[in-house]
């Protein structure tokens, strides 16, 4: 809704009651982290929001490990971030993470690792790499059959 001073007081403190109940090492207090993270992207803080999103990374490895599914939502969500900050060398590198996480956990069909998919092309795309955004989409859609 757009919200996003409200929304932000809900998920501080829903992070605030999870870190102290459950600990900074409990799955929801990461959600809740990555949450924070999102929500103050929205509102413009984009170095704060970075921060967030690498500590709720940290967090959700130490966790799930790297290859889970909540892992791979904030290294996408983190290189979603990266290219908005102009830093497209590592949100590539981190959107290729993304996808080869997505693609061995979700499988190649699944719609988070086709919206990976998607957002890694397009950002070839943007830095002139259009054939191996190209090539990309032709070797999805070998193995997507």
């Amino acid at each position: 809704m757009g919200e996003y001073p409200a929304a932000q007081v809900a998920i501080d403190r829903a992070y605030s009651i999870y870190e102290k109940v459950l600990g900074p090492e409990h799955h929801y207090t990461a959600a809740a982290l990555h949450n924070r993270a999102f929500v103050i992207e929205s509102t413009g803080d984009l170095a704060k929001a970075r921060e967030l999103y690498e500590a709720a990374l940290s967090a959700r490895e130490k966790i799930f490990g790297h290859e889970h599914p909540e892992t791979a939502t904030t290294i996408h969500n983190l290189a979603v971030l990266l290219r908005t900050q102009g830093n497209l060398a590592v949100s590539r590198m981190r959107y290729e993470d993304a996808l080869e996480v997505r693609k061995r956990v979700l499988g190649i069909k699944h719609p988070d690792t086709v919206a990976t998919l998607i957002d890694l092309v397009d950002l070839l795309e943007a830095q002139g790499y259009g054939a191996d955004a190209r090539s990309l989409i032709e070797l999805w859609k070998s193995q997507a059959v």
